[in-house]
């Protein structure tokens, strides 16, 4: 089976935040970008961690201590601090700086690289490099691992989209216990599957978790589809075509992770296999939704994400033709919101990814409908007769009896604000709107004071 890649480059520190960080007082920081990083770059989240020497890290925790800017957050904990900055955008920047000798809950080799920001390139020594180079995992610290620290590294491979040595692989085995799993709260198992969702590769992450034994006491709806084959045209098991339904969502939004992974799920159940030997899931999106709403109850979700989750899943199969007429897109469309049709949009075509069409045009009654939609957001930014800083009310305070005269009125009002330049402010409309009225023999222009 030849998994979906990803087409997601090699991460390194974004060149801007690089600029940014040299006009900086505290740009001595550049020097001590630590491997830890990359985790994040890879997932295109916005932190950086920082391992400088002692005598640097107390120097840097003085500094913000005191020189603390407007827009940014200071979180100080054992051995290490958070600085938080406003960024462009109104994004947020996170810097982790940490003593030299900490590490995280597991410490993996290409952790202990350091960025070389000149060059734009990862340091290190010879072995930690090839993993880099490689994309391999390979455990430093700790030597026993619990639950939790297997856990850490379960992420880190779908963080990174890198996999697993052998040699890591086998001391993971060794410290399985059914026992530690089972005592885990839900709080934390669910914070692991969002982590995994909103990385650069979740599918990566339920490979590793299946080749462990894992994945059918974490989620065992999910290895109940594997080695289920629907039809002809899925290239893949639809345990495979779930996992990778994930990778092939671009947006990092967690309600339609969650759906990619989930709205195939229900074809482990409800089948029929035809005389062909095909095999035929009935009602697949209704069964899907219900099994999806049952997981994440299991795993204590705020009920907005479920509710969301169910929408997408019960609704992702909706029915659309080319046939339709612009009237019924409108009457189609005003039945969702703009959003939950877009994210709906979103999941088909991830469908179509994973099956490899996404080098083939989009079906023509899909087109249609991205390009109503587009059409209808432009509508939306053009100025209108409502838009008006003036309007009917204002056509009554001059004393005008309504009438035809009232839209013709704004209509003008609105010609010359798009097409000769008045400004759209009740002063300027105002004294355009008695002077067209006195044009019109309605009104004139020395009875108005104004």
């Amino acid at each position: 089976m030849k998994p979906f890649r990803s087409d997601h480059p090699l991460y390194h520190v974004k060149e801007e935040i690089i600029e940014w960080l040299k006009n900086q007082p505290f740009h001595v920081l550049l020097n001590f970008i630590s491997g830890q990083s990359i985790k994040y770059l890879r997932s295109n989240q916005p932190v950086l961690v920082f391992s400088p020497p002692d005598e640097h890290y107390f120097n840097f925790l003085n500094y913000f201590k005191k020189n603390l800017q407007n827009n940014a957050k200071f979180y100080e904990y054992k051995n290490s601090f958070k600085v938080i900055f406003d960024y462009a955008n109104e994004n947020s920047l996170h810097f982790i700086i940490q003593r030299h000798f900490v590490y995280p809950h597991v410490l993996i080799s290409v952790d202990r690289l350091y960025y070389d920001y000149k060059n734009r390139r990862w340091k290190g020594n010879r072995e930690d490099l090839l993993d880099y180079q490689k994309g391999l995992i390979r455990i430093i610290k700790p030597e026993q691992l619990n639950i939790k620290q297997i856990f850490n590294l379960i992420v880190y491979c779908s963080q990174m989209d890198f996999t697993l040595t052998k040699e890591t692989q086998n001391k993971i085995k060794k410290n399985l216990s059914k026992e530690e799993f089972d005592a885990l709260e839900i709080e934390f198992l669910r914070n692991q599957l969002n982590k995994i969702l909103l990385s650069a590769k979740p599918s990566l992450a339920f490979l590793v978790m299946d080749e462990l034994g894992i994945l059918n006491w974490f989620l065992p709806e999910l290895t109940e589809t594997k080695n289920l084959r629907p039809k002809d045209f899925y290239k893949n098991d639809v345990f495979s075509h779930c996992i990778y339904s994930c990778d092939a969502i671009q947006e990092n939004k967690l309600s339609l992770r969650l759906a990619g992974l989930l709205y195939n799920i229900g074809k482990a159940h409800d089948t029929k296999i035809k005389k062909d030997g095909k095999i035929v899931h009935l009602n697949q999106d209704v069964i899907s939704a219900k099994i999806s709403y049952k997981i994440l109850k299991r795993f204590q979700y705020p009920q907005e994400i479920i509710n969301k989750v169910y929408f997408l899943i019960r609704h992702h199969m909706f029915y659309y033709t080319s046939n339709f007429t612009d009237k019924a897109i409108k009457k189609f469309v005003k039945k969702i919101s703009q959003e939950d049709l877009e994210d709906l949009i979103l999941l088909r075509l991830s469908d179509r990814k994973i099956k490899n069409y996404h080098n083939v045009p989009l079906p023509p009654q899909i087109r249609k409908l991205l390009l109503f939609i587009e059409r209808e957001k432009e509508k939306e930014k053009e100025l209108t007769v409502k838009k008006l800083k003036f309007n009917g009310n204002d056509l009554k305070n001059l004393g005008i009896p309504e009438g035809p005269i009232y839209g013709k009125t704004l209509n003008h009002l609105l010609n010359k604000v798009k097409n000769e330049g008045l400004p759209n402010e009740k002063e300027f409309l105002l004294k355009e709107a008695i002077s067209f009225l006195s044009q019109q023999g309605i009104l004139k222009e020395n009875q108005i004071v104004y």
